[in-house]
C-alpha cells in the first residue's frame, strides 16, 4: 500500500494526504488483508515516507506529513500523551525495593584485601 500511494503525495495538503491514507488502509482492513489496524497501518505508510526519504526531503513536505500525522490521530480518535508525561498514573505495577544485604550498622566500605 504504501508505495503506491505515497507516489501522490506531495502535491496533497495533510488533512488530504490523512484521509487519502486512512481510507486506503480502512479499505484493505475491511478486505482482510492486513493484520493490524486501519490507523496503525497508515501511520506506518507515513513512518516509512519520512524514513526512506529523510536525508533528501525538504522542510515543507517534513512539516506536511508531521501534519498529516496530526490529522490522521484527530481521525482515527487517538490520544497522545505529551511528551515527557510518560504513562498514565497507575498503568504500571510498583515493585517493592530491593532490600541490602548489609546491615545498618555495618560499616560502606569494602575489606581490606592484601595488595600484590
Amino acid at each position: 500500500m504504501a508505495r503506491d500511494i505515497m507516489k501522490n503525495l506531495s502535491n496533497r495538503t495533510a488533512k488530504e494526504m490523512a484521509r487519502l491514507v486512512h481510507s486506503r488502509a480502512t479499505q484493505e482492513e475491511l478486505e482482510g488483508k492486513i493484520d493490524t489496524t486501519a490507523y496503525r497501518r497508515a501511520m506506518d505508510a507515513l513512518d516509512e515516507k519520512v524514513n526512506r526519504e529523510s536525508k533528501t526531503m525538504k522542510p515543507e513536505m517534513r512539516k506536511k506529513l508531521k501534519d498529516a500525522k496530526a490529522e490522521l490521530r484527530r481521525l482515527a480518535d487517538v490520544q497522545v500523551h505529551p511528551k515527557g508525561t510518560g504513562a498514565p498514573k497507575g498503568y504500571y505495577l510498583k515493585k517493592e525495593k530491593a532490600k541490602s544485604r548489609r546491615s545498618p550498622t555495618q560499616e560502606w566500605h569494602a575489606p581490606n584485601k592484601p595488595r600484590r
